[in-house]
């Protein structure tokens, strides 16, 4: 089965909580600023819609109740069914409004990112581009150059997500393979990794979404 992907922007999230589970209607209340908030409810209303499409459950508000997503140490979203891990693995994203959830129940390890096309300053690349992408982007028009930004950090910030990995590595010495075609296909060299990345992205107005698992 192919990763699945669920993309939404502004969703309809229920006003009520009680498509939450407990544990998680916990960890709501101890947010205090609002974006915080809508972005823990949006993430959860997305990912667990995705989760029933896959594992072919209604989307009614008591089976997403008990569809619970719980963070691991390092923060990254582990799916339960009450007390019975999900066997998949999953990741999200959040934007301008917008939520990414891609998960995958084949075993393979899958990171997800979205980002709002925007320019990004040169201390931004100089931080987070290795000198070969620095080059690429120079010779790029402004509007060119802000997507192929936007896309080369969204793509390593998947890869990181998909490996649990933070920002303890060096992101200048993850390299991006952009592969021609139609289809958006994309390669992510991470280091001391024993293979690359595989991965995808997409437009979707002002949005660009990436994809990449390892396995």
């Amino acid at each position: 089965m192919k990763p699945v992907q669920l993309f939404e922007v502004r969703a309809a999230i229920p006003r009520e909580t009680g498509w939450l589970s407990e544990r998680e209607r916990e960890r709501l209340s101890t947010f205090r600023l609002p974006n915080r908030r809508h972005d823990f409810r949006s993430g959860r209303w997305t990912a667990k819609r995705a989760l029933a499409r896959a594992f072919d459950m209604p989307e009614d508000l008591e089976t997403l109740a008990r569809l619970d997503i719980r963070p691991d140490d390092r923060g990254a979203p582990h799916p339960y069914l009450g007390d019975e891990r999900l066997p998949c693995d999953l990741s999200l994203s959040h934007r301008s409004g917008a939520t990414l959830c891609a998960l995958d129940v084949e075993g393979s390890q899958i990171g997800c990112d979205v980002e709002w096309v925007e320019p990004r300053s040169r201390e931004f690349e100089a931080h987070f581009m290795n000198e070969a992408e620095r080059r690429w982007l120079e010779g790029l028009a402004p509007v060119a150059r802000a997507e192929a930004a936007n896309l080369l950090w969204s793509a390593k910030e998947s890869a990181l997500k998909g490996l649990h990995r933070g920002l303890d590595i060096d992101v200048r010495s993850i390299e991006v393979e952009l592969h021609q075609g139609p289809d958006r296909k994309l390669s992510i060299h991470v280091p001391h990794t024993p293979h690359p990345m595989r991965g995808s992205w997409q437009r979707h107005e002002g949005w660009l979404l990436t994809v990449a698992r390892a396995g």
